[in-house]
């Protein structure tokens, strides 16, 4: 069976779906749109299989050597009889997003200081037409990525688990889910769970009662757009990567459910925020009904049931990843500024933790980032508010350290990492103020300002590579530019790329 990401060149623009009432929710709500509806004769929006299959708009996955490995190990490599010609890659990152309809994705105009004669990094592409945007393993030393092909017997989900090293698949497995309309909408999150299993879970939306209505744009012109209702319900399966192959697939048969879902897992048990489909379940205006639970259910891997369902703490699932901790405990962001935490055990419950320090207005939204270090302490930071904490789950989530930065100017939006740390803890990266750009470097134990990197670019996204290699993202008029920076942010070098980065990993 042909897969999708062997398709070749990508297709442009859209990687998320929009949610609303007359199409499934996305699991990545917070970047372009992806049309869902089916072709029509009174529409010429396409479907999503023609989406997924070329030509419009599906994500694209691809590796780029670190350029603090790859020149090391190029040169070792070309020495005779260097153990690194055989048994050391260079390591990779990879970027999710998508490009151009016609043009597979490339970089140019890679620019290294004068100083420097390092050569551009090769981008490979490593799989088009994804069904969702990856995940990466714990260790960092694995990607996992999901296509999706559907057709008259049901729909056929594959994973590919890829070598973070050499930027290979290391694993390929299909699980055919029986009975899924050509039409319907397949939207997978795979979760890794320890070094075994990669769990997925499968949000299948259902569409019925389709029609057409006409909706007349701000010029004045009429656009017929293509609605339907959409049912959506779940279906986890389990992947071995010793094996290759999968247990399942389980309908959870939990329609009619949000297509959203955040989840985690660890070597046990997979843990999934759900909730009913809030459209269909507070009644009407004249007979509300009280709005639908979150619900927190734990999965015991390769289980079709859950083992426990408690009431969730939190707010509606969004799409998000959550941590599993030292502690045990599994913790999830909710409302940009809040910790779900859970407890695991025989009296097992959700709670709801605040930080004072986070309890504050803002006009502008942002994204928030949840770092684990390696004592066992967490890092929160809100880039809307500027600030970033310290917080110790051993001692009750206790707010150990605070920080205030500069807001930036693009505090939501693009990707999701507005900021990094450093592998020992000890370093903030954080995106520069709104007025000077470029990217900035704090102590965490001082507070202070240790480093700071400008060029007049607004970055969207920031990220430090195994290597030590910080990353920085930004949008350009026809993809987006990378820079590579050392850990103290001396510049390594920038590069163009015709893709539009939504996530680095």
């Amino acid at each position: 069976m042909a897969k999708g990401h062997r398709a070749g060149a990508a297709a442009a623009s859209a990687v998320r779906r929009r949610a609303g009432r007359t199409k499934p929710e996305s699991a990545e709500p917070r970047n372009q749109s992806d049309p869902t509806e089916p072709t029509t004769a009174a529409s010429a929006r396409p479907s999503r299989r023609a989406v997924l299959t070329g030509g419009v708009g599906a994500g694209v996955l691809v590796a780029l050597p670190d350029v603090l490995v790859a020149a090391p190990a190029r040169a070792a490599a070309s020495t005779p009889g260097s153990a690194a010609a055989t048994t050391a890659p260079p390591a990779h990152f990879f970027l999710y997003g998508s490009t151009g309809p016609s043009s597979p994705p490339a970089v140019q105009g890679w620019r290294p200081p004068a100083a420097r004669n390092a050569p551009a990094p090769a981008p490979r592409t490593v799989g088009t037409g994804l069904a969702a945007r990856p995940a990466r393993s714990a260790d960092g030393a694995s990607v996992a990525f999901p296509t999706v092909l559907t057709g008259p017997g049901g729909a056929d989900v594959t994973l590919s688990v890829v070598d973070a090293a050499s930027g290979a698949v290391q694993t390929e497995a299909t699980v055919h889910l029986p009975g899924v309309p050509a039409d319907a909408s397949v939207l997978v999150r795979p979760v890794f769970a320890g070094a075994v299993t990669v769990a997925l879970v499968i949000a299948v939306s259902v569409p019925s009662g389709w029609h057409t209505f006409r909706k007349s744009a701000a010029a004045g012109t009429a656009v017929v757009t293509p609605s339907a209702n959409w049912t959506t319900h779940h279906v986890l399966a389990y992947l071995d990567r010793r094996t290759g192959t999968f247990t399942g697939p389980f309908d959870l048969a939990d329609a009619p459910s949000l297509a959203w879902t955040d989840s985690v897992a660890d070597a046990e048990n997979l843990y999934l925020w759900t909730i009913r489909e809030p459209a269909v379940s507070v009644g009407t205006k004249a007979e509300p009904l009280p709005a639908p639970p979150v619900r927190l259910l734990t999965f015991p891997l390769g289980s079709a049931r859950p083992g426990r369902s408690v009431r969730s703490a939190g707010t509606w699932p969004g799409g998000a990843t959550g941590l599993v901790l030292s502690t045990g405990d599994v913790v999830r962001v909710v409302d940009g500024r809040d910790l779900e935490v859970y407890t695991p055990g025989s009296d097992a419950r959700s709670r709801r933790v605040r930080f004072a320090e986070l309890q504050m207005d803002t006009a502008k939204a942002g994204a928030t980032n949840l770092h684990a270090r390696p004592d066992g302490t967490l890092v929160i930071t809100n880039a809307a508010f500027g600030r970033a904490l310290v917080v110790d789950p051993a001692a009750g989530f206790r707010t150990v350290a605070a920080l205030e930065f500069p807001r930036p100017r693009i505090s939501l939006g693009g990707p999701d990492a507005k900021s990094a740390l450093s592998p020992d803890g000890s370093v903030l990266y954080t995106l520069g103020s709104a007025d000077a750009g470029g990217l900035s470097a704090y102590d965490l134990s001082t507070g202070a300002l240790v480093a700071a990197y400008g060029d007049g670019s607004h970055y969207s996204g920031v990220y430090r590579l195994p290597s030590g290699t910080v990353l920085g993202v930004a949008g350009a008029e026809t993809g987006s530019r990378l820079g590579f920076l050392t850990a103290d942010l001396s510049l390594l070098g920038t590069v163009g790329t015709d893709m539009y980065v939504a996530e680095v990993f």
